[in-house]
């Protein structure tokens, strides 16, 4: 059984952080840090990594989950948490 999950992470405040990651905000207002979204597929039972990938805080988990696909191979349970 594989499960897939992620989050997004805070990372340093720098001008190029905050130009390639964006972060949390509303309107003109942004979040304090920079924000790396992450998504990590693993192995259920021994937590072994199979495959993690991240990308920009506004590219959701559903768009960062098609590079795990080629991870994944027939008759693979995954269970996936936090997809609306």
């Amino acid at each position: 059984m594989i499960s897939v999950d992620g989050c997004p992470v805070n990372v340093p405040d720098t001008p190029a952080n905050n130009e390639f990651f964006g972060g949390p905000g509303k309107g003109a207002r942004s979040g304090a840090f920079p924000q790396v979204r992450w998504l990590a597929a693993a192995e259920s039972g021994i937590g072994a990594l199979i495959r993690a990938t991240f990308g920009p805080y506004p590219v959701r988990e559903q768009l960062l989950a098609r590079d795990l696909l080629t991870a994944l191979g027939p008759g693979m349970l995954v269970l996936a948490a936090g997809f609306p």
